[in-house]
């Protein structure tokens, strides 16, 4: 019988050279493609949790403008059912596809991993889902309440949008969050 952590949630960084896996007890581990060893561990702003209370749900790697010549920054991004959008500064090591958070990132020796930059709690509800635009200068959340949030690059709040209806789909276009729904959103 396994035991452990679950597999909750999945995403590719930018690059293409690292799976971004969330887990039920809240860490996010990073994974290289081209030897499939383990790059490093993202730990969660509170203790891992193996009941599962504090489970990621989506993840994501942010890449903003200006990234790949200097003046951008990269991120690890994850919510879950801690209510919050956390934030891992992302410094990408070599072309192996490691990586060193701002804090150095754990490894399969046991180490708890690095700290969050920044955890935003604003959400009443367990956070379910995110998504970035092309440029990185904007993210989306979604909670089971049917709350989407609009956030920017550095964690500031820009849109609450309630769902009156069942959303479709939800996509970025340029900067702008576009969502496909059947009813009303309240935009506050």
């Amino acid at each position: 019988e396994r035991r452990g952590p679950k597999v909750t949630a999945g995403a590719v960084d930018a690059a293409g050279r690292r799976l971004v896996i969330g887990a039920s007890d809240g860490r996010v581990h990073l994974w290289n493609f081209t030897n499939g060893e383990r790059a490093g561990t993202l730990a969660p702003e509170h203790a891992p949790d193996p009941s599962g209370a504090k489970r990621v749900t989506s993840v994501a790697h942010l890449v903003t403008a200006g990234s790949e010549s200097g003046g951008g920054h990269m991120k690890f991004v994850a919510v879950g059912w801690n209510k919050a959008l956390t934030t891992w500064d992302d410094e990408p090591g070599s072309s192996s596809g490691s990586s060193r958070a701002r804090a150095s990132v754990g490894t399969q020796s046991g180490a708890s991993g690095a700290r969050p930059k920044r955890v935003a709690r604003r959400h009443a509800a367990d956070a379910l889902c995110v998504a970035t635009n092309a440029d990185g200068s904007a993210l989306a959340t979604g909670d089971a309440d049917g709350v989407v949030l609009v956030w920017n690059e550095n964690g500031a709040l820009r849109h609450r949008l309630t769902l009156d209806a069942e959303a479709t789909k939800a996509r970025f276009a340029s900067t702008q969050v576009r969502l496909r729904l059947r009813g009303r959103v309240r935009v506050s």
